[in-house]
């Protein structure tokens, strides 16, 4: 099967705390964090397409392919709260807040899916993976009006997503279903920073399907456990005008969520 168009609707907000920010010509370093944030909206468009192959009665195979979806955030809202602080080369500046227009282009990554699943009695066991192409976020730059601009080097990678799972079928009512992802992030040591604290992950999930005729409620808890991950790096460390700030180190650690779902649908 072949999808040709697949509509991605973009509502974003982007928000970060900042130690300095370009202003007439130099650097003006805060006295404390200040806050930006960029709200905006957009539409975009890709497509999708898929293959599912039943090679024996009871072993399946299937593969589909998500486009990239460009978004061009434009005419965006960018606000900027800033403390006092010292303008180099100048001295004191008070404490001022600066709405402006910004623009960002933003990218959703290309994604494989690739899965086999066999059936042995009332078991079924699946193996999936899944390949996205994280790649294509090289950087986030967002410019304002005013020609200024706030530039993040990302430079994150193309990684692989593996999927185990099992489901057992007690009866035509009862399905009981148990599964394992290992995740790996594509944040390389080089850009990794606290906007996204992202390590590689195991997530650990169980569920249980009801099947009344018509109706069918899914319902799965999910552990993700997210690895301990140092970083220390030079993303903060280049800023306009030559100014060179402190190198970013730090360590992200406990990071793990409680995850529940349920679905419900309805065949008429």
């Amino acid at each position: 099967s072949i999808s040709c168009a697949k509509v991605s609707n973009m509502d974003i907000t982007l928000k970060n705390k900042l130690a300095m920010v370009p202003y007439n010509g130099s650097i003006l370093m805060l006295n404390s964090d200040g806050d930006s944030e960029l709200t905006a909206d957009d539409w975009a468009y890709g497509w999708n397409a898929a293959v599912h192959y039943k090679i024996t009665e009871n072993w399946k195979a299937g593969i589909s392919y998500r486009s990239e979806i460009k978004h061009e955030i434009k005419d965006g809202t960018a606000e900027l709260s800033l403390p006092s602080g010292n303008l180099i080369g100048s001295g004191p500046v008070p404490a001022m807040n600066i709405q402006k227009t910004g623009s960002a282009d933003i990218t959703l990554p290309e994604i494989l899916y690739i899965g086999t699943s066999y059936e042995i009695g009332k078991f079924t066991f699946e193996v999936d993976g899944q390949w996205t192409g994280w790649s294509s976020y090289d950087k986030l730059k967002i410019e304002f009006e005013d020609g200024s601009q706030q530039v993040s080097p990302k430079n994150w990678e193309d990684v692989w997503a593996i999927r185990l799972g099992a489901q057992y079928s007690v009866n035509k009512m009862l399905d009981l279903r148990a599964g394992i992802i290992r995740d790996y992030s594509p944040i390389p040591d080089e850009t990794v920073d606290p906007l996204v604290p992202s390590g590689d992950r195991w997530l650990y999930a169980v569920g249980l399907g009801f099947n009344f005729h018509r109706l069918t409620i899914d319902v799965a808890y999910n552990y993700l456990d997210d690895e301990n991950r140092e970083f220390d790096n030079e993303v903060g460390k280049k800023a306009p005008y030559g100014y060179v700030a402190p190198e970013l180190t730090g360590e992200f650690k406990d990071i793990d969520a409680h995850i529940f779902g349920v679905n419900v649908s309805y065949k008429f």
